[in-house]
């Protein structure tokens, strides 16, 4: 059984069908001491979706602020497709904390100012583990529910 028939057609709308559909951008930003627990379910999310769907559906880039790899709590170095960048209101920007002692450091100047700018340009952002601080010290949460 392939893992398509599991699911009858009735279950659901394939969202690439609806009118209007265009593909997702995730931008999985990685905080030093970031838990690959974390990580590797939100990345294989859209990866199973497009599995599931057939096609491509979403697409992600994983990135660290500086583009430099990233050394997650289990002390292993993540390989990144590049640093930060401006994102667009179509994009999704999920940040990926951690349990690592790093992780409750206070951010960066840069590195507010980047969550800031994003929040401001209307950037959906989700935070996983420890980024929900690092997002409340940004100031980007407030009203948010």
């Amino acid at each position: 059984m392939n893992i398509k028939s599991a699911f009858p057609s009735s279950c659901a709308t394939d969202p690439g069908d609806l009118p209007g559909f265009e593909m997702q951008t995730h931008n999985f930003l990685l905080l030093d001491g970031f838990t690959l627990m974390a990580f590797a379910g939100a990345v294989e999310t859209p990866r199973l979706a497009n599995h599931v769907a057939g096609r491509p559906m979403y697409r992600w880039e994983v990135l660290s602020f500086d583009g430099s790899p990233v050394m997650s709590s289990a002390q292993t170095l993540q390989a990144v497709a590049g640093a930060a960048r401006p994102l667009t209101p179509r994009e999704t920007l999920v940040v990926i904390g951690g349990a690592h002692d790093a992780a409750f450091a206070p951010p960066s100047r840069p590195l507010l100012d980047f969550r800031r700018r994003s929040h401001a340009h209307g950037v959906r952002m989700i935070a996983l583990w420890t980024a929900t601080r690092a997002l409340a010290v940004a100031g980007v949460l407030c009203g948010q529910t």
